[in-house]
């Protein structure tokens, strides 16, 4: 059992190896450019907050390259993404945990919207964390207070991104919990403790795998209550036959928090036809976001790569050409050849977006997760 004491220190003794910048980042202020910034037209998009491209290193590898947080968000934000769809693993206070503040605080600050995805990679602490009152509520407020705070958009951003919370991603498959377990003894319990805090947060329910076999634990999600506990309903779409299946079952708005298919070849296919079809055919979808734009397994599902160049730079390798030229174009024509604010205009220092002292304390706040 970790004490607060010294928790605090391991978490400050990784600032040299990139967790917690100097004092000096936080003051740092660029000036403002006199360029707009790139147009949010391409929808959403899974990040997986990336830290470190050593092999080797696990979630209790400290590190945090801001190399490799610099590439991902310099994607996204000139390939015009309006949403962010990002996991927050609590992984027993480990580095992933705290990987994912630069993400969602800059994303916001570039003007895109985030989800953030309240789970655990792996064990069971965090859901049985949430079915623990006395757990439940300093767990949910470090959530609060570390992602959902207030953050300043970036020069030239007319105003920063908004945050939502999901709760828990396909709880069934990757937990093995039931769909009534998860709805009366993990999300209930959950939205109603996120409203009484924070009552204009938009909480999102998990979704399901995005097959056949997922339909029908959606189905039983909604049939047995599902809407009366979360703001808008979360779907995932893999296979294009679950399509008409999803149709009409919501009265609430629905996110689609996944979907894409399994190869860089059929990337720009599926966003050109199978992503309007989500659109057109599922109706009150607020929401799409493309799965992934990386996570380090080339060939499958992700846009690009990254790789290590002799001199220490990351270098963002495209794996989906055709798709990243369509979400040029499409940034393209909204700007109609105008000149836009580059990332590094707007985002001078990513470590200002980095885990402060004050998050350490927000996490270190929070009682052990000891459960059988």
């Amino acid at each position: 059992m970790t004490s607060r004491r010294s928790f605090l220190a391991a978490v400050g003794g990784t600032a040299a190896a990139g967790l917690l910048p100097p004092p000096r980042a936080q003051a740092q202020a660029p000036p403002p450019p006199s360029l707009p910034p790139v147009p949010r037209v391409n929808g959403g998009i899974n990040i997986q907050p990336a830290r470190l491209l050593d092999p080797a290193a696990t979630p209790d590898t400290p590190g945090l390259d801001p190399a490799v947080v610099d590439a991902l968000l310099a994607t996204a934000y000139g390939l015009g993404f309006a949403q962010a769809r990002i996991p927050i693993s609590w992984n027993r206070f480990g580095h992933d945990f705290f990987a994912s503040i630069p993400y969602v605080r800059a994303c916001r600050a570039l003007g895109l919207d985030v989800l953030c995805v309240l789970t655990q990679a792996t064990g069971l602490d965090f859901a049985q964390a949430l079915s623990q009152p006395g757990v439940r509520t300093p767990l949910l407020r470090a959530y609060l207070q570390i992602f959902a705070s207030d953050v300043a958009p970036a020069p030239g951003v007319s105003s920063a991104g908004r945050v939502a919370f999901q709760i828990l991603n396909e709880p069934v498959h990757s937990l093995g919990v039931a769909p009534n377990v998860y709805l009366r003894r993990l999300l209930a319990p959950t939205y109603l403790a996120l409203k009484n805090e924070a009552p204009e947060l938009a909480v999102v329910a998990a979704a399901e795998v995005g097959t056949p076999e997922g339909v029908l634990r959606v189905r039983t999600l909604l049939e047995t209550g599902l809407e009366d506990l979360c703001d808008e309903v979360a779907y995932h779409v893999y296979d294009p036959r679950v399509i008409p299946l999803l149709a009409g079952l919501a009265r609430k708005p629905v996110r689609v928090t996944e979907t894409g298919a399994d190869g860089p070849a059929q990337h720009r296919a599926w966003v050109e036809e199978v992503v309007p079809r989500i659109a057109r055919e599922i109706a009150g979808v607020a929401e799409i976001d493309l799965y992934v734009l990386y996570d380090g397994a080339p060939g499958r599902y992700q846009l690009v790569d990254l790789a290590r160049d002799p001199d220490g730079s990351v270098r963002v390798v495209a794996e989906s050409d055709a798709l990243l030229a369509l979400y040029v174009e499409r940034v393209a024509a909204a700007t109609q050849g105008a000149t836009t604010s580059a990332y590094r205009d707007l985002v001078p220092d990513v470590t200002v977006y980095f885990p402060t002292a004050a998050d350490a304390e927000a996490a270190a706040a929070v009682p052990p997760l000891a459960f059988p």
